[in-house]
């Protein structure tokens, strides 16, 4: 989904883009999940819900540039580079603000979730 309209289902690297970008998100999602477990943080709803709309604004800024933002996450050393940068985040997160911070992230990942989902979906229905 980064950069929007992309066509769905589309193959990079013999996986789907949405597939691709949803194990990813995934991915660090589960990092959270985990790391907030190891931490003991607990939910903030504000926090998740704030994120979400992060992650919303954030899809919607990068529709205005989708060529170059498409041109970027095809290669595999962006997307290594942004899981890793999110997994990064994760910890520095859970180590400063780990309720509101993780929350945040949950929420945030969570929405692009949905949102891959919505999206592969409809170009398939």
């Amino acid at each position: 989904m980064t950069g929007g309209s992309r066509s769905a289902g589309s193959q990079t690297d013999g996986l789907s883009d949405e597939l691709r970008d949803g194990a990813l998100a995934a991915t660090v999602l589960a990092v959270v999940v985990v790391v907030g477990v190891a931490v003991d943080a607990r939910v903030a709803p504000v926090a998740a819900a704030l994120g979400a709309v992060g992650t919303v604004l954030l899809e919607v800024l990068l529709l205005r540039y989708r060529r170059p933002v498409r041109r970027a996450w095809r290669r595999s050393g962006v997307r290594v580079g942004a899981t890793l940068g999110g997994v990064a985040l994760v910890v520095v997160v859970a180590l400063t603000v780990p309720d509101a911070g993780l929350s945040a992230l949950a929420g945030g990942l969570s929405t692009y979730l949905i949102m891959i989902l919505v999206v592969a979906t409809r170009s398939r229905g």
